[in-house]
């Protein structure tokens, strides 16, 4: 233990020590009297209501075939005994599901493994779900108290994939032989049977979409991904392995990141690298890696950030910025493992 700091239990028991009557801590005493002798003292703190159950860590990533574990705890009650299902799907795995339980008075964390012995080429992604609580137990997030299994060897998947190299001097079909050299020649390819989009160095104002003329810069725009609507849709958009890819400003005062218009669920960003986005016209700017539009009837669900690293975000609306800029009818959002730098 770091020397200046104190457990949590010896904390506990310096407050029982120090009050004659701890309200507040709603102790039970195993001695069955009032004493406040803190070496005798058994101290257990019960809280009110069967509480909530969710994923304690919802994310796990691996670099080569083997087991996600995925861990479960329970907040904010333990009182009554609770249960809640738990299943995968997803990619290829050995599907798992059942059952984990509290008694009353418990908040253990638990888990439960899935192994994926073998992997094609690409990403490799499950999902874990919770549903069913009983005992009146809530779950995190409802539906979308979900966790995601990800295995990334650095492999390519061609079939199913559009390729951008963004220092190519000429543009070419999207494949891994002839990639684009500018994103709206990816994004007016995208169509629901495309799984990624790999990158290889940096887009700019010279290659990406224009302003538009509602406060944002030069920007990647996203459509055509409105009819995904489940994990086996998900597009990734990610660099090329091996590669640096992402977004460069490279200086100038009128430059964003990705935005999606018009819906679009089921999309993750993953190892991509933002850097110098200044947008800063005079007038309603927006400045941003990310932004979902707030269009009334479009929905952005199930939004995953992976791994990005994000450097120098300077100007925005009203001369603030903003890194992932959610305008609204957004849910299911997560991030994991970025690095946010000059915000």
């Amino acid at each position: 233990m770091q020397e200046g700091y104190m457990d949590r239990r010896t904390f506990l028991k310096s407050i029982v020590a120090a009050s004659t009557t701890p309200y507040w801590l709603n102790p039970t005493f195993a001695t069955g009297n009032d004493s406040l002798d803190a070496y005798s003292l058994a101290l257990r703190l019960k809280l009110s209501g069967p509480g909530r159950i969710g994923f304690y860590i919802d994310y796990s990533e691996l670099n080569t075939v083997g087991t996600h574990t995925f861990y479960v705890c329970r907040t904010h009650g333990t009182t009554g005994d609770v249960s809640v299902n738990y299943s995968t799907e997803g990619d290829a795995h050995n599907s798992v599901s059942g059952v984990l339980t509290w008694l009353d008075g418990e908040a253990d964390i638990k888990s439960f493994s899935a192994e994926v012995p073998s992997k094609p080429s690409g990403d490799h992604r499950i999902v874990a779900r919770l549903s069913n609580p009983t005992g009146s137990v809530m779950l995190h997030h409802g539906e979308h108290t979900v966790a995601y299994g990800i295995i990334d060897d650095d492999t390519i998947s061609s079939t199913d994939s559009l390729f951008i190299d963004a220092d190519s001097s000429s543009d070419g079909n999207g494949s891994i032989e002839s990639p684009f050299n500018n994103w709206v020649s990816a994004r007016d390819n995208l169509s629901s049977a495309i799984k990624y989009i790999y990158i290889k160095g940096m887009l700019n104002s010279t290659n990406v979409d224009s302003p538009t003329g509602v406060g944002d810069g030069w920007h990647s725009e996203l459509r055509n991904v409105g009819t995904r609507s489940s994990e086996q849709d998900r597009l990734v958009i990610r660099n090329w392995p091996g590669y640096e890819g992402g977004m460069d400003g490279q200086g100038e005062t009128t430059v964003c990141g990705f935005k999606m218009e018009d819906g679009g669920s089921y999309v993750t960003f993953r190892r991509l690298s933002f850097t110098n986005l200044v947008n800063n016209p005079d007038g309603l700017s927006k400045g941003y890696f990310l932004r979902t539009d707030n269009r009334q009837g479009y929905t952005h669900n199930h939004i995953t950030c992976e791994r990005l690293s994000i450097d120098n975000i300077t100007a925005g609306q009203s001369s603030s910025t903003a890194a992932w800029y959610s305008e609204g009818y957004c849910v299911g959002y997560k991030m994991w493992r970025c690095n946010l730098t000059n915000i």
